[in-house]
């Protein structure tokens, strides 16, 4: 059995555009089709999102995670993952955006939804 329980979540992902530049925010809900699983502790976000800037040579992208990994985790576990798992999440996307475009191409490449972004309304 492991030290941990594996945790998993449930939310919404956002995404709005200010000028040049998006935020992408996350949001738990809870799901009719998604229900609680006995075999995970169920985590959720209070916020968490990244801001995405254009900038002359690409994009520059800040993470905010505040999240509530549930369960009873002591603090200090839970903050030095914090300092390996976020760097690492972030290398992870940066490789992914270098294959964007040659995955694309091959994958419903006339597909672009973040091209239709509906401003909410106040």
């Amino acid at each position: 059995m492991p030290v941990v329980s594996n945790r998993d979540y449930v939310f919404r992902q956002s995404t709005r555009k200010v000028g040049d530049d998006y935020i992408l925010y996350n949001f738990s809900v809870v799901h009719d089709k998604f229900p609680p699983n006995p075999k995970f502790v169920r985590a959720s976000f209070s916020m968490s999102g990244y801001y995405i800037q254009k900038t002359e040579n690409g994009s520059k992208v800040t993470c905010i995670a505040n999240n509530n990994c549930g369960g009873s985790l002591p603090s200090f576990l839970v903050n030095s993952q914090a300092k390996n798992v976020l760097p690492k999440t972030m290398d992870s996307i940066k490789v992914a955006t270098t294959k964007y475009n040659a995955w694309k191409e091959k994958h419903n490449p006339d597909v672009k939804p973040w091209r239709n972004i509906v401003e909410p309304t106040e």
